[in-house]
C-alpha cells in the first residue's frame, strides 16, 4: 500500500469519527458540486500553492460596471494583488475569469471520502499528503447573496484531484482544473491585450505618425454599413492599396499584446508618441493610444499606466503602409 493510501485511509478514519453526519445528496458521484450563474459573481479570490513547481500566488478580483461604446459593460478588475504589490494597471483578463467561473459550475463529484472537521487535529494532519493543507488552489467567489468556497489539492489521477468544500473531503474532476493549472503565475490573470474594447464597437479611427510621408500619410476611416471607408484623400493606387489591407491591420491592433507591466514608481512617461490612434464609438466616445519610438504605449481608458510591447509590434503598427 502506497503512502498516499495510507493517509487517504486516516483521513477517511479521521473525519468519520469527527462526524458522523452523511455526506450532502448534491455530492452524489458524477453531480456538479455547485450551482450558480457565474454571470452573476462579483468577487472571486485566488490562491495558488503548487509545491511542486513552487508557483504561489494569491489575488483578488472584482467586477465593475463600466461605460463603453455598447452600454455599460462590465469588467473585472484586480482589488488585491499579490504581497500587496503596487499595480498602475489593475485591470484583469475578464474572459478568463469568467470561462473559470463556468467551469466551475461543472466540476463533478468522481468519489465521496467523507465529512471534515477543521477542529480535529488528527484531520488536520491527515489533509496535507493530500495537497489540501495547504490546498494547491483556494477559490471563493461570491454570486447575489451566496458565496461559494472551494479548496483543490494533489491529483488522484489524471482526471480528478482531491478537494474539500462546504465541509466535505471528495475527489472531483472538470475542466477548471486544466485552466487552474494554465495559471503559471499572477501575470496570466492579467488583461494582456492593449485595447480591452471590442473591434465590434468602433466605428470610426485614426491613426497618425510623428512623421508622416507620402507613402505613410496619416489616415482616418468610418464604418459604413459593415465595412470601413478611408476618409483621408489619396491617390488611387495607394488608396486600393491601404483599403485592401485595413480589415487585417485593425484585427491585429485589437489583438496587439503587451509584452511588460512598469511597475508602479518606475514609470516615466513615454517620449513625443511615434503614433497616435484614436477609435471612435457611435456616441463620440474615444479610445486614445499612444506609442514612443521604444514601444512604450498609454491607452486612455487604463490611465497612468504604462506598456511596454514585443519588439516585432513596430512591423506590425506599420504593415498598414508597407
Amino acid at each position: 500500500m502506497t503512502g498516499l493510501s495510507v493517509a487517504l485511509l486516516l483521513a477517511a478514519a479521521a473525519f468519520s469519527s469527527c462526524s458522523r453526519t452523511p455526506a450532502p445528496e448534491v455530492f452524489a458521484k458524477g453531480s456538479p458540486i455547485f450551482s450558480f450563474d457565474y454571470t452573476q459573481v462579483t468577487e472571486l479570490a485566488l490562491s495558488k500553492d503548487d509545491p511542486q513547481t513552487g508557483q504561489r500566488f494569491n489575488a483578488e478580483f472584482k467586477k465593475t460596471g463600466l461605460m463603453e461604446p455598447s452600454g455599460v459593460r462590465s469588467r473585472w478588475e484586480i482589488t488585491s494583488p499579490p504581497d500587496g504589490q503596487a499595480l498602475t494597471d489593475r485591470l484583469a483578463d475578464g474572459k478568463f475569469i469568467e470561462h473559470l467561473l463556468d467551469t466551475l459550475r461543472n466540476l463533478r463529484t468522481s468519489r465521496v471520502i467523507g465529512p471534515t472537521s477543521e477542529q480535529a487535529e488528527q484531520a488536520g494532519q491527515a489533509l496535507a499528503p493530500l495537497g489540501l493543507k495547504p490546498p494547491h488552489y483556494w477559490l471563493r467567489w461570491k454570486a447575489g447573496e451566496q458565496t461559494f468556497e472551494v479548496k483543490l489539492g494533489a491529483r488522484v489521477d489524471a482526471l480528478s484531484v482531491y478537494c474539500e468544500t462546504a465541509g466535505t473531503l471528495l475527489e472531483v474532476e472538470g475542466a477548471s482544473l486544466r485552466m487552474l493549472e494554465y495559471l503559471s503565475g499572477f501575470k496570466k490573470i492579467r488583461h494582456h491585450k492593449l485595447i480591452s474594447w471590442e473591434l465590434d464597437d468602433m466605428d470610426q479611427w485614426s491613426v497618425k505618425l510623428a512623421e508622416p510621408s507620402a507613402s505613410k500619410p496619416s489616415l482616418s476611416a468610418e464604418r459604413n454599413s459593415g465595412d470601413w471607408k478611408i476618409k483621408t484623400a489619396l491617390n488611387p493606387a495607394l488608396g486600393r492599396k491601404l483599403t485592401a489591407r485595413l480589415n487585417s491591420w485593425l484585427e491585429m491592433l485589437a489583438h496587439l499584446e503587451i509584452e511588460t507591466f512598469e511597475a508602479a514608481g518606475t514609470v516615466n512617461a513615454p517620449a513625443k508618441p511615434w503614433m497616435t490612434i484614436e477609435w471612435r464609438d457611435r456616441k463620440s466616445q474615444i479610445l486614445k493610444i499612444e506609442v514612443d519610438s521604444s514601444l512604450r504605449a498609454r491607452i486612455s481608458n487604463r490611465p497612468g499606466a504604462i506598456f511596454a510591447l514585443n519588439p516585432g509590434a513596430r512591423t506590425a503598427l506599420l504593415s498598414l503602409w508597407q
